[in-house]
């Protein structure tokens, strides 16, 4: 129906030339191929845009490829489980942080969006609702040490809200406030144990 054919167009009148246009200018359409192929059909052939993540910018949801451009708005939920990209900048950037985690792959599997951070850094966002906190450089390194923390800790499994690696000498893990609660009653009964046996 985007090429204007109802049935009464004859195809030899079909310009195919704009035909093509017409489907080229579709969102999602990297390019596309009419040809009449008489005495009457045509072949279309359609490449689609691979949508990489969603893009999210002020309040605006937009698919993107995985070079950043912008496919179209989000309309849909069947596109959910990709990463959102959020930031200024962040939709040319984000391909590259994936590909930073290429050697994590279950750590690239949870990650749920990339948060850009003064244009600079990332804050990842995983499944868990854990946010790991990216340095501006060496996020190779960051990664490793995480790694080694989840390997012999099982960081990511904790009560945690957050990891921080951007300083190269140390790592701040920020706990969720139900779990500084239970530290809080943890240290709270220790003290209180303490002072009984005392």
């Amino acid at each position: 129906h985007h090429l204007g054919l109802d049935g009464t167009t004859s195809l030899v009148a079909l310009d195919i030339e704009a035909a093509r246009r017409k489907l080229a200018e579709l969102p999602w359409d990297e390019y596309a191929e009419v040809r009449k192929v008489y005495p009457k059909t045509i072949e279309v052939m359609l490449k689609e845009r691979e949508a990489f993540g969603i893009w999210q910018h002020g309040s605006e949801l937009s698919l993107i490829e995985r070079d950043g451009k912008i496919i179209a708005p989000l309309r849909d939920s069947k596109f959910a489980s990709l990463p959102l990209a959020v930031g200024r900048h962040a939709e040319t950037a984000a391909a590259a942080s994936e590909q930073e985690l290429a050697g994590w792959p279950e750590l690239k599997d949870r990650v749920r969006a990339y948060v850009r951070v003064a244009g600079r850094r990332w804050d990842l966002h995983l499944d868990s609702g854990v946010v790991l906190k990216l340095p501006e450089r060496n996020v190779h390194q960051a990664l490793a040490v995480l790694s080694r923390l989840e390997a012999e800790q099982g960081i990511l499994g904790r009560d945690i809200a957050a990891v921080d690696l951007r300083h190269e000498d140390r790592t701040t893990v920020q706990l969720t406030g139900g779990a500084l609660d239970r530290r809080k009653e943890a240290l709270e009964a220790r003290t209180k144990a303490l002072k009984k046996a005392g």
